[in-house]
């Protein structure tokens, strides 16, 4: 597999203060299927699993990136190291 390395661009990043279950129907999801995701702003987002994804731990970043066209997990401890804030 070859590597690549990936231009510098402005990507959104907010903090997951909490999860709590998806209720479809007046019924709990499973968890494996999804989560609410309550970020830093209060704002809530719908996180589908995915089988080769990284789970949603609270602490951890959503980060957006609309030039790559994806939605990540990043791990609280990766972060600082991964992105700067933008000046």
């Amino acid at each position: 597999m070859a590597t690549y390395t990936v231009k510098p661009h402005a990507v959104t990043g907010a903090r997951i203060l909490r999860t709590e279950p998806i209720y479809n129907g007046g019924a709990m999801v499973a968890p494996d299927a999804g989560l609410m995701l309550v970020m830093e702003d209060r704002s809530k987002e719908r996180w589908v699993a995915d089988k080769f994804g990284a789970v949603p731990h609270v602490g951890d970043f959503l980060v957006r990136d609309p030039e790559l066209h994806c939605t990540l997990v990043v791990p609280a401890a990766r972060f600082s190291e991964l992105f700067a804030e933008k000046e």
